[in-house]
């Protein structure tokens, strides 16, 4: 029989890395393992690709340490269990310590930040940092989507364990892996130089206020862009204003959440990311693997994933408008970033597949899913 993997996250309302899970569940379930999903609430526009084989259990909508018990609870009867976000770290590592030793499932916790990032913007750090610190050792194993995040967090908590691997995101589903072959072979989408695409959840840490008021500034060089920001969130009404306070209702467009990213991704002539903390950033790897060129504030995963890009990719300091400006009017449409942005699109093919990610994680987290004979 399969081992049954439990998978964690608050909710499946679309984002990073709630996008990214439901790739890894549609891959693995039933292939390589049985799949618990468990979710704080059973809500979000995702909910309708979870395959029905997957079982799925609501822990009510109560706060992470007020459902412990019912966690314990769904964790019964796994082998392993993955938190999909530190949201739910603490949580679990506690849930799985109410367990009879005999019948505890190997613990996986996941960190997607940097720690000076993450621990800069937490609520309540000192407390925060001190549960981690007890806490964390607890796991069977730390996980993290790009080289040395997860030796980071255990040289910031000043830790020798839990182990760590580096495990990339499942960025690039079947039909964007076909899309960005036609692009770099001539066949893709028109692509509209003056274009200027952004995607993420609206909240205020993705920074888009700063991006439209820099690409106000942009205009003023280049008035023939256009800004669309894919997404939905609880700044809508925010950006709104913003938007309609620098009079750019003909030029900013917030149409919503998109699952065809891939597609406005082959059709822009620059993608920004102006998030004020991004421990990998999906959006980035989609953007490149589509040919077109990013600009991105200056994150740990954005830093690292354009380090190898050259003319493709800009790194801005995050907040800084005038950067941001600039760089809008300087990449959008720009011939030598377009054809740099092209030439690195098939590496990121390469490596960030739902299936190549799939197997990379299924890899690692199998052996701990094998509990010893009682």
């Amino acid at each position: 029989m399969l081992p049954q993997l439990a998978i964690l996250l608050p909710h499946l309302r679309p984002g990073g890395i709630e996008t990214s899970t439901v790739a890894l569940i549609r891959q693995l379930q039933g292939h390589r393992f049985r799949i618990r999903l468990i979710l704080g609430s059973r809500t979000g526009a995702l909910l309708d690709q979870i395959p029905d084989t997957v079982e799925t259990i609501d822990l009510g909508g109560r706060r992470a340490m007020a459902s412990l018990w019912a966690l314990r609870a769904a964790l019964a009867g796994t082998d392993a269990v993955y938190s999909g976000t530190n949201a739910r770290n603490i949580s679990v590592l506690l849930a799985a310590r109410l367990l009879p030793a005999r019948h505890r499932p190997a613990v996986i916790i996941s960190e997607h930040s940097s720690p000076a990032a993450y621990l800069a913007m937490a609520r309540h750090p000192g407390p925060r940092r001190w549960l981690m610190r007890r806490l964390y050792p607890l796991a069977d194993l730390l996980v993290a989507p790009t080289e040395g995040l997860g030796a980071d967090w255990l040289a910031a908590l000043e830790l020798d364990r839990p182990a760590v691997a580096t495990l990339p995101n499942p960025v690039l589903s079947p039909e964007a892996l076909a899309l960005s072959t036609q692009v770099v072979q001539g066949d893709g989408p028109f692509r509209d130089p003056a274009q200027v695409l952004a995607v993420g959840r609206l909240h205020p840490a993705k920074g888009h206020a700063d991006l439209i008021r820099a690409f106000a500034h942009a205009l003023r060089t280049r008035p023939e862009l256009r800004l669309t920001i894919l997404g939905e969130g609880e700044a809508r009404p925010e950006l709104e204003a913003l938007i309609a306070a620098l009079d750019l209702q003909d030029r900013v467009a917030l149409p919503g959440y998109n699952p065809d990213v891939a597609r406005h991704m082959a059709g822009a002539g620059l993608f920004v990311l102006p998030s004020h903390r991004e421990g990998f950033g999906n959006v980035v790897v989609e953007a490149l693997a589509q040919g077109t060129p990013v600009l991105a504030t200056d994150c740990d995963g954005p830093r690292r994933l354009l380090g190898q890009a050259g003319a493709a990719g800009r790194i801005v300091p995050i907040g800084d408008i005038d950067a941001m400006a600039l760089g809008i009017a300087e990449m959008a449409g720009e011939e030598k970033a377009l054809r740099a942005a092209l030439a690195a699109a098939p590496a990121q093919a390469r490596l960030y597949t739902h299936a190549a990610a799939a197997r990379i994680f299924a890899d690692r987290i199998a052996p701990l899913a094998v509990r010893p004979p009682e």
